[in-house]
């Protein structure tokens, strides 16, 4: 699959062969999405033609940098010659000029090492099939630990790498004001840094707290400051009755005319188990969960006879070969998948059941 840059001049080229040079051939480039891709003056890169050089049809075209990253498609077209089933269209993947700055977590030497150290219990053909894959597709290899990463993150509802979030929202209930109102529980934790928090009624700012009013437990992702005018924070309650009140709103007291505002709390923090202070030994805990959790997705895949037993017995009855199976030491691994995400979100408060307000 061609990896094509973003952002930078080009040259596209069909690569079908024998091809004569005055024919007339276009280039059109479709996104994920199924929109036409712009170029770098907004244009949409659609029915271009192509010149002929040096025995290939060719294109030079810079794709806008702002078009997402992702699976393209390109489809090329002649009114006087016949194209290739191979190129209508031809898959193709648009990146950026840039190398990726988002954090690799398990390298492919991680998984090398992890997964086919010497002592490691794996049958000797199984260990080829793995090398074999692995030498032939490192990229195929990536996008297993990725998705591994992602089934990992969203089976635990934790995020492994860091990540903000922005503006996550709650709505304001005047039945649980007094016990609630200051006390936000997060859906993504830990919170490694706290960026802002306000407060709005719809599109109308009330009020952003300084983040010196504010405390939080950064391993449950629970933000809060004093629960009642009198304290440090008496200056937030005077400010909220006083936007309130500008605006015709009651929220507090006993002329309260509002039970509910959608969306009034937002919140914007970096979430992330893996940060600038993490203990490495959580780290390799995770690093090898997400190693195992490709390995389970991709033996049955580059090698199906990993599914079952194989065992070769000779004729006189008493010789017999055994091929170890793969499938008690994958089972293995899902046994110590399931006691990791057990730990990981007993230890981040995810098996707490609770009602966020």
């Amino acid at each position: 699959m061609k990896n094509i840059k973003k952002g930078v001049i080009q040259t596209l080229a069909l690569s079908q062969a024998d091809l004569p040079q005055d024919k007339t051939i276009t280039l059109t480039i479709v996104g994920e999405n199924g929109n036409i891709l712009q170029d770098r003056d907004g244009n949409p890169i659609q029915d271009k033609p192509l010149r002929y050089l040096d025995g290939k049809y060719k294109l030079e075209i810079t794709i806008s940098e702002n078009e997402p990253e992702g699976y393209i498609r390109l489809y090329f077209d002649s009114t006087d010659a016949l194209i290739d089933e191979a190129y209508q269209p031809e898959d193709a993947r648009l990146m950026p000029a840039l190398p990726a700055s988002g954090a690799e977590l398990v390298p492919t030497q991680y998984f090398i090492d992890f997964i086919l150290a010497s002592e490691a219990k794996m049958d000797e053909s199984f260990q080829t099939a793995v090398n074999t894959f692995i030498l032939n597709n490192r990229k195929g290899l990536q996008s297993y630990l990725m998705a591994a990463q992602g089934e990992l993150e969203t089976s635990t509802m934790l995020y492994f790498t860091e990540r903000t979030i922005t503006d996550e929202k709650r709505d304001y209930y005047f039945d649980r004001f007094p016990p609630n109102l200051w006390q936000f529980q997060t859906y993504y934790p830990p919170i490694n840094e706290l960026i802002s928090f306000k407060i709005k009624y719809g599109n109308n700012p009330i009020a952003e707290i300084a983040k010196n009013l504010l405390v939080f437990d950064r391993m449950m992702g629970l933000i809060e400051f004093l629960p009642a005018p009198g304290g440090d924070s008496a200056g937030i309650y005077s400010l909220l009755l006083s936007n309130l009140n500008g605006l015709g709103l009651v929220l507090f007291g006993p002329q309260t005319n509002l039970e509910r505002v959608p969306g009034m709390f937002q919140v914007s923090y970096k979430t992330g188990l893996i940060y600038s202070g993490t203990d490495p030994m959580e780290k390799e805990m995770i690093r090898q969960a997400v190693a195992r959790r490709a390995l389970v997705k991709m033996m049955p895949v580059i090698d199906p006879a990993a599914r079952t037993p194989s065992r070769t017995e000779g004729i006189d009855g008493v010789t017999a070969t055994m091929s170890y199976s793969m499938d008690k030491l994958l089972q293995g691994f899902k046994e110590e998948e399931e006691q990791f995400k057990r730990d990981i979100m007993m230890k981040y408060g995810k098996t707490v059941e609770m009602t966020i307000v």
